[in-house]
């Protein structure tokens, strides 16, 4: 009888898990961003971009603003996704 109990929430766990995966895709699909808010603002993003374009580096312009190189990197790379058109869709 314990086997059949076991069985049976590992089912119910499996799928929890499933629909736990499926509402999580469509939030993304729908836009809603998972994880903590990035620590820069649109305007903070934005002076960046142009610091990029005057050949700063962005170790020095994470420094700045006081945030960590990965955070500015996440920053720039998920405003450039929002862009349409400035990533190469063609990876071959």
């Amino acid at each position: 009888m314990c086997i059949s109990f076991a069985a049976l929430a590992e089912f119910e766990r499996e799928t929890i898990r499933e629909r736990t995966k499926a509402g999580m895709g469509a939030a993304k699909r729908r836009g809603v961003k998972f994880g903590k808010p990035l620590d820069l603002s649109n305007a903070d993003i934005a002076t960046a971009h142009t610091m990029l374009g005057d050949v700063a580096k962005r170790q020095d312009i994470a420094k700045g603003f006081e945030v960590f190189l990965l955070t500015l990197r996440k920053a720039l790379r998920d405003e450039e996704e929002d862009i349409p058109g400035t990533l190469e869709t063609n990876m071959g």
